[in-house]
């Protein structure tokens, strides 16, 4: 762990819920944008994405194609949040989608685009139903 758990982040932005979450940050290149010249695609500060692993490609919160997150992501996010739930008493359970939500009294695991309507985290790339089920196998 980044710190000490009797501090917290400021990752939402609201006291209230940020003195009540762990946050946990999945990296990738997030939306990506089509160069409509040159057919390549781009990442979010415009720099080319050449990676070999296929863009999803899903209309969701102003954008279209998505970097997809790895297989090793998804087995290391279960692997880690089994292991906090089980440290934090968190409820072994997650949601099994990425869209606004009211969860600030949710007891398992969401994603922060549950927050909000404007957060892109995690995107429509990652496999929601996927992680839930993997994540609720005993």
């Amino acid at each position: 762990m980044h710190y000490d758990p009797k501090h917290h982040s400021e990752f939402i932005g609201v006291d209230e819920i940020d003195r009540h979450i762990i946050p946990v940050v999945l990296e990738n290149e997030g939306w990506l944008v089509k160069d409509s010249t040159s057919g390549e695609y781009l990442n979010w500060i415009g720099d080319i994405y050449n990676e070999e692993d296929g863009i999803v490609e899903t209309r969701w919160r102003n954008h279209e194609y998505w970097s997809p997150y790895t297989d090793e992501q998804l087995e290391s996010l279960v692997k880690l949040c089994k292991y906090l739930c089980e440290r934090f008493d968190i409820p072994l359970e997650a949601l099994a989608h990425n869209t606004q939500a009211d969860v600030e009294y949710y007891g398992g695991v969401v994603y922060k685009s549950n927050y909000s309507k404007y957060y892109t985290d995690v995107s429509p790339a990652f496999n929601t139903t996927e992680f839930k089920n993997k994540l609720e196998l005993n």
